[in-house]
C-alpha cells in the first residue's frame, strides 16, 4: 500500500486518525493463521530497577514481538511502515525515524485481559535504560485490531488525565494512529479473546 485511503482525522481536541484498508480480508485472515504460530507470553512491565514484573494488575495480556528479522512477518511490517508514512504525511508531520517492532497481543476474558491506562512515550529514562539508549523515542502508535468477535475491550483516550474518556470505534483491520504521549487503555476484555497489533514509530525527542 503505497497510499492511505478512508482515513480521518479530527481537530485538535481529538488528536487521532483512523483508517480501515491497511489490510484486505484475505490478508488479515493469513495473518490471523500466521500469528496462531507465534509463542505468545504473559506481558510484562518494568520495574524501577529494570526488572519485568508480569504480576501487575495494571495490565493482563499475552504478547508476542514481531523482528524484523522474522521473514515471515516482512511482507505486514512493509505496510505498516507505509502506513506510518501515509499518516504522518497527511496529520501529524512529526520528525520520525524508523519503527520500533511489533507487538502481537491477546487479551482474554478468562484472564480479565485489559491494560489501564498509560502512555507509550517514556517521559525520562530510567538508570537501567541509559546505557544502551539510542536516543531515538517513541513518537507515533499504531494499534491495529485484528478480531471482532469478543465483547469489552474497548479502545479509550484521555486527554484530562481519565476524568472523561472517549471510546473510539474500531472493527476488524481497522488502523488507528496516535501521539505516544495520549494517555489510552484497553478496557477488560468480558467474553472472547481480543487481538491486536501494536507497533511504535521512533524519532528524535520532542523539541
Amino acid at each position: 500500500m503505497t497510499h492511505t485511503r478512508n482515513i480521518s482525522s479530527y481537530n485538535v481536541h481529538l488528536p487521532y486518525a483512523t483508517g480501515d484498508d491497511l489490510f484486505s480480508i484475505e490478508e488479515l485472515d493469513f495473518l490471523d493463521a500466521q500469528l496462531s504460530t507465534v509463542s505468545i507470553q504473559d506481558s510484562a512491565l518494568h520495574n524501577s530497577d529494570g526488572t519485568l514484573n508480569t504480576k501487575t494488575d495494571h495490565r493482563k495480556s499475552k504478547v508476542a514481538f514481531l523482528k524484523t528479522e522474522q521473514n515471515e512477518f516482512a511482507w505486514i511490517l512493509d505496510k505498516v511502515s507505509m502506513a506510518f508514512d501515509s499518516f504522518n504525511n497527511e496529520f501529524f508531520h512529526f520528525d520520525i525515524y524508523g519503527y520500533e517492532f511489533a507487538q502481537y497481543a491477546e487479551y482474554r476474558a478468562e484472564d480479565g485481559g485489559h491494560y489501564n491506562w498509560h502512555m507509550d512515550l517514556a517521559m525520562g529514562l530510567a538508570p537501567y535504560q541509559l546505557a544502551g539508549h539510542s536516543g531515538m523515542h517513541r513518537k507515533l502508535s499504531m494499534s491495529i485490531l485484528l478480531n471482532e468477535d469478543f465483547l469489552g475491550g474497548e479502545f479509550q483516550i484521555t486527554l484530562n488525565g481519565g476524568i472523561s474518556e472517549m471510546t473510539i470505534p474500531l472493527r476488524r483491520g481497522s488502523v488507528l494512529v496516535f501521539p505516544s504521549f495520549v494517555c489510552h487503555r484497553v478496557k477488560p476484555v468480558t467474553s472472547g479473546v481480543r487481538k491486536s497489533l501494536v507497533v511504535w514509530m521512533l524519532g528524535s525527542r520532542f523539541r
